[in-house]
């Protein structure tokens, strides 16, 4: 089982997660939860209840992992957990970063006066406060393109996540998918300072990323809790590990902390 806080789900909802939305939801999903499970939450404090929950409860059982960067990238990163065997949930945080590493994310804002990274040129920030702005920009190849009518071209990806603004006002993008996109639910807040956004990121086919990473990465054995882990370390336990050839330990032999 995967419980997640503060990180977007969006629809078609994936198999095999539980959304903990306040502390009473959080201990009562921590506490009821069968076996292994995995925490997944955002890095904010809209994630603090379900950290609280964790804590109190104090079940060994229970991993954290914690998701990073763009909304529609930390999607995608939880709809790759949901694809990682209970088994190999103590390689939990090796597949987050590997996937990471495979996704691509592209914004469009109608202004960039806020935008931090990458960060405008002077005349992109003069643009931006004449009519109809429009934006593209390029996280992997830190790129910002003043650009109207922006279409993403996403190959064949099979997995793509897609979230905006409640209101597109002049901006205009299209998506180039044949496979419909996971939506976020639309959002009235600002992206970056921007009044109208879109978002979306995507990957090759996670899925397969998946079984691949944990098919090819040397697992080790995590020596406080038995279970079998990335070099990475053991989300489980909080530590780094030394790399190892992988000896499960019995479940009756590991040591809750």
């Amino acid at each position: 089982m995967i419980l997640t806080s503060a990180v977007a789900v969006g629809l078609p909802a994936p198999v095999g997660y539980l959304e903990v939305p306040d502390v009473d939801a959080a201990v009562a999903a921590v506490e009821s939860v069968p076996g292994d499970a995995l925490l997944v939450v955002g890095a904010d404090v809209a994630a603090r209840p379900a950290l609280m929950a964790r804590e109190v409860v104090a079940r060994p059982d229970v991993a954290l992992v914690t998701l990073d960067g763009p909304r529609t990238r930390k999607a995608l990163l939880l709809r790759a957990l949901t694809h990682l065997p209970p088994e190999s949930y103590g390689m939990a945080d090796y597949v987050v970063r590997a996937i990471n590493r495979q996704c691509n994310t592209r914004k469009a804002l109608s202004s960039v006066t806020s935008l931090v990274s990458p960060k405008p040129t002077l005349r992109q920030h003069l643009r931006s406060l004449f009519p109809k702005p429009s934006f593209d920009i390029d996280l992997e190849a830190d790129t910002i393109i003043f650009r109207e009518g922006i279409q993403w071209d996403l190959g064949d990806s099979l997995d793509v996540v897609w979230a905006s603004s409640s209101e597109m006002g002049h901006l205009s993008v299209g998506l180039g998918v044949r496979v419909p996109p996971v939506v976020l639910p639309s959002d009235s807040g600002r992206l970056d300072g921007a009044r109208y956004w879109a978002e979306v990121s995507w990957h090759p086919d996670v899925a397969r990323a998946v079984r691949t990473a944990i098919g090819t990465v040397l697992r080790t054995s995590c020596r406080a809790c038995g279970r079998a882990t990335a070099p990475t370390g053991c989300p489980f336990c909080g530590i780094v590990l030394s790399p190892r050839v992988f000896a499960p330990a019995p479940r009756t032999e590991r040591i809750a902390l």
